[in-house]
């Protein structure tokens, strides 16, 4: 058998909870998601974070930090962090992980991107939303583009 190495993308910025129930939010669930992935198969898991509380997409260190520490507790798969963020985050929130943390990987988008899931929004009603933060947040992706200039990237480089 040829050598393959799949990576387990396990959350990503853009799904909102009320898209799926399987989309794992609290640090328990992601760490949890990303063993499993690891004893399925997976070489290398690629983690976002989220708010415990009502599964926003957050760049929060301490979040990072007990994703990271539950996943090396019990598996060797390798940890890969975004540095992708979130719409609304800075360059500089999508890299703090990095030196933080220094992962075995991390993203390194060449370029600015525009991610959209607004069309999702009309399979929603305002009442459908389990979050307060979720419609605003589908809807706001029609005008959404994740900045990476040439000095964004120069600084992305330099920090790696």
């Amino acid at each position: 058998m040829e050598k393959l190495i799949i990576t387990a993308a396990l959350t990503g910025s853009i799904t909102v909870p009320t898209q799926t129930k399987y989309l794992p939010y609290t640090p328990e669930a992601i760490a949890a998601d990303a063993i499993a992935c690891a004893k399925a198969g997976a070489t290398a898991v690629h983690i976002h974070v989220r708010d415990p509380q009502d599964g926003h997409p957050t760049s929060d260190p301490e979040l990072f930090g007990e994703v990271v520490k539950r996943i090396k507790a019990e598996s060797n798969v390798i940890v890969g962090l975004t540095t992708g963020g979130a719409m609304g985050m800075t360059p500089q929130e999508r890299l703090r992980v990095v030196p933080l943390f220094q992962p075995e990987l991390a993203s390194f988008n060449l370029g600015s991107i525009n991610f959209s899931m607004h069309p999702a929004a009309r399979h929603f009603k305002p009442e459908d939303y389990r979050f307060e933060w979720e419609q605003a947040y589908v809807e706001g992706t029609k005008d959404f583009i994740l900045r990476n200039t040439f000095g964004d990237m120069e600084a992305f480089a330099q920090t790696m």
